[in-house]
């Protein structure tokens, strides 16, 4: 399981869970792709993009990636 971010981080009001398949859609992985790496269903990822789409102001994967870049939300943040 992953760390909690760091307090004060701006997540844009994103989950951890959304995060988490926002970084493996970025990176190019399909829903199916990233159904088997999170251990979910394709329709639990459809709806966590849905959810990424709305809470970022996006439309498609493609926009939500490079709002994910430039808002550095891809950096891993694990603790050291």
């Amino acid at each position: 399981m992953r760390s909690a971010e760091p307090p004060g981080l701006d997540l844009h009001g994103l989950t951890a869970r959304e995060l988490e398949v926002m970084r493996l859609v970025a990176v190019g992985n399909s829903n199916r792709d990233v159904a088997s790496t999170l251990v979910i269903s394709e329709h639990t990822v459809a709806r966590h993009l849905q959810n990424i789409y709305l809470k970022l102001d996006v439309s498609s994967r493609t926009e939500a990636s490079a709002f994910a870049y430039e808002h550095r939300l891809l950096e891993d943040r694990g603790q050291d």
